[in-house]
């Protein structure tokens, strides 16, 4: 099973940002022309797009594809798929085509054709003590973190603790459809309509130009249950298109969203606000319920113990989905399934 969870509005303190040349950091939103001075900030700051144009001859969705290819080894396995550019197309960039590399000097990937793999060492040694926001290092300094963990609530890091960094993908307003072990910076964009007034800033509008990624495997045979909100089906259902894995969209809305080619399923709780932190703390648990259950389903443990899921527990948990999905919004099922846990403790 692969997981797709909408991104949240409150990051983690020590998220790392892009930096420019002389070190100033980047705040990445939708509209900078409505953002407002933020003296709290220090040192000063700069407002962009993710597509707008760096100082240097990338974009700074370049500039970051970049950065992970030079410090995450992670993610050398991803490839970007295709991008999208509001309605008007964008160009396709996949990284698992030579041609669509970034150009490596020295055996590294450079930030830009100005740029050495150095210099990002020195726009780490560039911060003022009152602007370092992360613990940056030699391996990663400007101290980005894994869109798992860029988030403050602790379902995303349960998410890919039970289903495995590779296999748990977080949509974000901001970047797109992005592998959780993807490094990306803090931003403060949104597809939410609430976002009006003096968070005007920070709304992306449908029609915008996102070179968004798309870091779902377009020949991915496991099913994809999506956690999120109506404003952010019709992107994800975007940038899922053509693919072959079977797509199941969790709502709790009073209509269901249109989603073509997909199954919709609703999480029918009171809650109406960030209720799919409750849908995923429930998928969660019944995988780990269905893997005692199973006694062959080890979880991955993102703090390195534990191993990830092998071809065989995979094939179990594949064959195992559509009760796992009818546990998450079926409570009788739970406590049958709970039942039977009891029971074969033994």
């Amino acid at each position: 099973m692969i997981v797709v969870m909408q991104c949240a509005k409150t990051k983690r303190a020590e998220a790392g940002r892009m930096r420019q040349a002389d070190g100033q950091p980047v705040v990445f939103v939708a509209q900078p022309e409505f953002a407002p001075e933020r003296a709290a900030e220090g040192t000063g700051f700069t407002y962009a797009r993710p597509d707008d144009m760096a100082d240097t001859s990338r974009t700074w969705r370049e500039e970051l594809v970049a950065y992970n290819q030079q410090h995450n080894p992670d993610v050398a396995d991803i490839t970007l798929g295709r991008h999208l550019r509001g309605d008007s197309g964008g160009r396709a960039i996949d990284l698992s085509r030579p041609t669509d590399r970034l150009k490596p000097v020295d055996g590294f990937p450079t930030s830009a054709a100005n740029r050495s793999p150095n210099d990002y060492a020195n726009l780490s040694a560039n911060r003022s003590a009152s602007n370092t926001r992360s613990p940056a290092s030699e391996a990663n300094p400007l101290g980005l973190l894994p869109a798992w963990r860029l988030y403050k609530n602790k379902s995303y890091r349960l998410l890919a603790d039970t289903f495995g960094p590779k296999n748990f993908y977080v949509f974000s307003a901001g970047w797109g459809l992005v592998r959780s072990d993807f490094m990306i910076p803090d931003y403060d964009i949104t597809l939410s309509p609430n976002a009006t007034g003096p968070d005007k800033y920070k709304r992306r509008r449908k029609d915008d130009p996102y070179d968004d990624f798309a870091m779902l495997p377009a020949n991915a045979a496991d099913p994809v249950v999506f956690l999120g909100s109506k404003a952010y089906v019709p992107l994800f259902c975007q940038l899922t298109a053509g693919g072959s894995a079977h797509r199941i969209i969790f709502h709790n809305s009073k209509t269901p969203p249109e989603a073509p080619d997909c199954e919709i399923r609703k999480y029918d709780i009171p809650k109406k606000t960030d209720w799919h932190y409750d849908a995923a703390k429930a998928l969660a648990e019944t995988a780990r319920q269905l893997s005692y259950a199973t006694r062959t389903l080890p979880v991955h443990s993102t703090s390195g113990n534990g191993s990830f899921l092998s071809q065989k527990p995979l094939l179990v948990m594949i064959l195992w989905m559509p009760f796992a999905v009818d546990l998450v919004i079926n409570p009788s099922s739970a406590a049958r399934l709970s039942s039977f846990r009891i029971r074969s403790k033994r």
